[in-house]
């Protein structure tokens, strides 16, 4: 019985090396192996199932597991499930491991934060609550305000509730020391805080900080220059007196102690953020910035994010309509300095000179005596309180419009029926989101694909190359906006990340008339430090499937 021991634990540890070495396949052989000396073993099992596929391969392991299994068994197959990048595994067996252990605060900490990198807000902040210490309610209050800048109010609203209940917690905590006091304190100044229980809102803080209120555009008028153009139609202008905004994020702070933060760019990471410390349940706070500049004349805020999707869908749709409005014509656009080549390249195609505008570097605060806004309708809310500022905000008639304006400014024509397949390829990127692009350009090769890399392309390039496509094939990401250009009735393959299902691409094919699809990732790895930086891969025969579908359609 000893031997028979000893060789099934040599087998698991030469699993586990193999495991780690990225060897799956022969990992799960030897475990298997282990499993046949030593049927009961729950090391051997626990290795095994994130290595193997099918229900049949996993019979044996998993009757071991759910018999014999033990609470740190559970908890290490959670692990290797996350290494193995099946996330929904990891969460389900440290769930079960927590249930086994619940005084166990370090392993509902390891779920929680795997709840979280899967985007799973609100669960993830109920895991760590439960835990109770004053660390993670902390921890939990933190995740619960950064979830209102992710989800709508349509999609989930008991954000406030959750924060309201673990401010309550935190604040009915006995004393535990400096540390403790220090933390209430602080929590005391935050004006949403003051607000969800009935309290007077602090005016700005011991910080240095001041507080707002979230209000929405007022004082709107219909767009000016009647016209068949849905850009024309839907513009509303606003116009604002002694208005002060901060650039580079593009918050409008009035006299009355409210805020715009309808071109704010709310989901910057906080390490980049030049004065916004909260964004959350209706109030924003800021620092303010040392530099101040005033305009005396008038202006027009347009607002700049250095990213192709946002300049393309969110910004230039605006910066349209603000050329074509008779009222804004004598106005100077105010814009943010050292513009990415392709925003560069669109506002010179425009003819906009620099007369016209009036560039902000960041962080600065510009005191402006006239001030309008353009956008195009209410949009969306966050559970923050602040418009949506991504997933497709903006209406379809203004994508459908936008697209004719630019097809017509670039002189190009969208083929009545696109002949190119392509496959946009990120390989040339420092940081890949995708992990396993060659295995996927192998499959598409053999079916008449092109692989593409948009790096270094100019808008112009690009609309020429997307104008006269059948079906593209490319990860969530910027490129992808090109699905703008595209011939009616052409086929989008978005290639995604499981664990966050965005639907902006869709909303920009559906406006244009193309078709969507999506492959979502078979496995993901979460990113340490924050969870936009999670990485996938994305099954190749399942990308076949269904390119061989958009081929028969």
């Amino acid at each position: 019985m000893g031997a028979k021991s000893l060789d099934g634990r040599l087998l698991v540890n030469l699993g586990v090396a193999m495991a780690f070495a990225g060897e799956d396949a022969l990992a799960g052989r030897r475990f298997r192996q282990a499993l046949v000396v030593d049927p009961g073993s729950t090391a051997a099992a626990s290795g095994m199932l994130p290595s193997v596929g099918s229900a049949k391969a996993q019979g044996p392991a998993g009757s071991a597991m759910c018999l014999l299994g033990t609470g740190e068994d559970w908890r290490r197959l959670g692990r290797a499930f996350a290494r193995a990048g099946r996330v929904e595994d990891a969460i389900a067996a440290l769930g079960r491991a927590v249930r086994l252990a619940p005084e166990r605060a370090d392993w509902a900490e390891e779920m929680a934060f795997l709840l979280w990198g899967s985007f799973r807000g609100e669960e993830a902040v109920d895991c760590l609550a439960r835990i109770g210490s004053a660390r993670h309610l902390v921890t939990a209050l933190e995740w619960a305000f950064q979830d209102t800048l992710d989800a709508t109010v349509e999609t989930a609203n008991s954000g406030y509730r959750q924060a309201l209940d673990l401010i309550e917690r935190i604040l009915s905590m006995p004393s535990s020391g400096p540390e403790a006091d220090s933390i209430k304190a602080g929590l005391k100044q935050e004006p949403a805080v003051s607000q969800l229980r009935g309290a007077p809102v602090p005016s700005g803080g011991k910080d240095g900080r001041e507080h707002y209120r979230l209000v929405p555009n007022a004082g709107s008028a219909a767009g000016e220059n009647p016209s068949a153009d849905a850009i024309d139609r839907a513009l509303r202008v606003h116009y604002l007196k002694d208005a002060e905004l901060l650039s580079g994020e593009w918050l409008v702070l009035r006299n009355d102690g409210t805020a715009i933060a309808d071109s704010c760019v709310s989901f910057l990471r906080p390490e980049k953020r030049g004065y916004l410390t909260r964004l959350s349940l209706g109030w924003l706070s800021i620092t303010r910035p040392e530099k101040t500049v005033r305009s005396d004349g008038k202006a027009v805020l347009l607002g700049y994010y250095p990213n192709y999707y946002h300049w393309m869908i969110d910004y230039l749709p605006r910066l349209l309509g603000i050329l074509s409005a008779p009222a804004l014509a004598d106005r100077k656009i105010v814009l943010a300095s050292g513009l990415e080549r392709y925003a560069f390249e669109t506002v010179g195609k425009l003819g906009i000179g620099p007369e016209r505008v009036f560039t902000l570097d960041s962080p600065v605060s510009l005191r402006a005596a006239d001030l309008a806004m353009v956008d195009f309708g209410p949009r969306p809310l966050t559970k923050a309180g602040s418009p949506v500022f991504y997933c497709g905000s903006q209406p379809a008639e203004v994508i459908a419009a936008l697209r004719e304006r630019l097809l017509r400014l670039y002189g190009c024509r969208a083929a009545e029926k696109g002949t190119r397949r392509i496959f946009i390829s990120r390989r040339d990127s420092k940081s890949p989101r995708i992990l396993n692009e060659g295995e996927i350009w192998t499959v598409l090769a053999q079916q008449g694909f092109e692989e593409v890399s948009l790096t270094g392309k100019s808008v112009a390039e690009q609309i020429e190359l997307f104008a006269d496509v059948e079906i593209v094939v490319g990860g969530h990401g910027a490129g992808l906006t090109n699905a703008l250009f595209v011939p009616k009735g052409a086929h989008i393959v978005e290639l995604h990340d499981r664990t966050r299902s965005l639907d902006f691409f869709e909303k920009v094919a559906r406006a244009v008339g193309a078709r969507h699809h999506r492959v979502p990732s078979r496995r993901t790895y979460l990113d340490e430090t924050s969870r936009l930086g999670n990485r996938y891969e994305i099954a190749p025969e399942q990308v076949l499937q269904v390119v061989t579908y958009c081929l028969k359609n």
